[in-house]
């Protein structure tokens, strides 16, 4: 690796280290940026709309910034390797398997987004795809438009992916946020199983399902959906029966989920992370900068010749656009931003 791989203006041992609190946590956590070695982008427009996973080894799943490739970086900052994808845009990335069964089930929701002078591009025909690709690259299945009559107006838009189930229960669960506002359950060779549009046909239909999780907190694993516009989390069996709401109203733009020991953490676009009691309860934020996301061309900004750029207005310890969360076993948070250029902040015990 050379210089001119990183990030311009970054060291792989340069960062930014401040204190921050975790509300129900009683130890403090460092957040970090600077730390990982990774490529900067070809495309100075390029617009970060990023998944992340972590490895059972420890390592970090990076969606690029720019380029269909997700980077494999390890807890120093080092980046092992980069893998192609055959996507428009790694938006979300599902870890399953280990040694050599490892894969990694990918939502391309069919374009990449990229800022051309004063312009928003939607780069791509913006009809997606679920690709499982083996860590070498290769594909080994993919799922695509699923049979059902919604679209016969809408596109399928994929955006997160969570896996339940095992051995012929195995479940591939596929949040259409950006598409028909479903949650699709498959096969993991793509035998579609059925769809949920939310808890009820009134008030609780989906609005963005942004993202998916299986929560196996408690005795009997529910699947989480984060339903970004309708600010709330709504819980399902594993049959897609619906079960409750969480945090409704509390949240502002739930759009990641992730488990940290008994507590739950939400990436809200809106610029923070919000956890979540064990009882669903919202007990604080991290990173809350609320005011940035009222500037007119937030998360970008608009410089004086009219053209959008990466924002200036980026400050360590504070969030700006929370899009990919990741949490490891050691509790550290991974958390990567939707703002041109990319942002990857990681929140470490200290």
């Amino acid at each position: 690796m050379c210089s001119s791989d990183l990030v311009p203006g970054r060291h792989p041992l340069t960062m930014d280290r401040t204190l921050v609190t975790i509300p129900g946590l009683d130890r403090p956590y460092a957040w970090e940026e600077g730390w990982a070695a990774l490529p900067g982008p070809d495309d100075p427009g390029a617009w970060a709309h990023p998944g992340l996973a972590v490895l059972p080894s420890g390592d970090l799943l990076v969606v690029d910034a720019d380029r269909p490739q997700v980077h494999v970086v390890t807890a120093q900052g080092t980046r092992r390797r980069s893998i192609d994808l055959p996507v428009h845009e790694a938006h979300g990335v599902t870890v399953e398997g280990s040694g050599t069964g490892l894969s990694m089930w990918v939502a391309d929701p069919g374009f990449k987004l990229r800022i051309r002078g004063p312009e928003r591009i939607f780069e791509g025909p913006r009809a997606g795809r679920v690709v499982r690709v083996g860590m070498a690259g290769q594909v080994l299945a993919e799922i695509g438009t699923p049979p059902h009559p919604a679209y016969r107006e809408a596109t399928f838009q994929p955006t997160a992916i969570a896996l339940s189930g095992s051995g012929p229960d195995r479940v591939v669960w596929v949040a259409d946020g950006y598409g028909a506002n479903l949650v699709h359950r498959f096969r993991p060779d793509g035998e579609w199983l059925g769809a949920i549009a939310g808890g009820d046909e009134g008030d609780l239909r989906f609005r963005t399902p942004h993202a998916v999780h299986i929560d196996d907190r408690g005795g009997e694993p529910e699947v989480l959906v984060t339903d970004r516009v309708g600010r709330r989390i709504q819980a399902f069996d594993l049959d897609g029966r619906f079960r409750r709401t969480i945090a409704d109203g509390d949240l502002t733009s739930p759009s990641a989920i992730a488990r940290l020991g008994d507590l739950l953490v939400v990436g809200e676009l809106n610029a923070s992370l919000a956890v979540l009691d064990p009882d669903g309860r919202l007990i604080g934020r991290i990173g809350d900068r609320p005011e940035v996301v009222t500037e007119p061309d937030w998360p970008n900004w608009r410089a004086e010749n009219g053209d959008l750029v990466r924002t200036p207005r980026l400050v360590p310890g504070r969030f700006h656009a929370p899009h990919g969360l990741a949490v490891a076993d050691d509790g550290t948070i991974h958390v990567a931003e939707f703002v041109i250029g990319g942002r990857l902040v990681r929140l470490v015990p200290a």
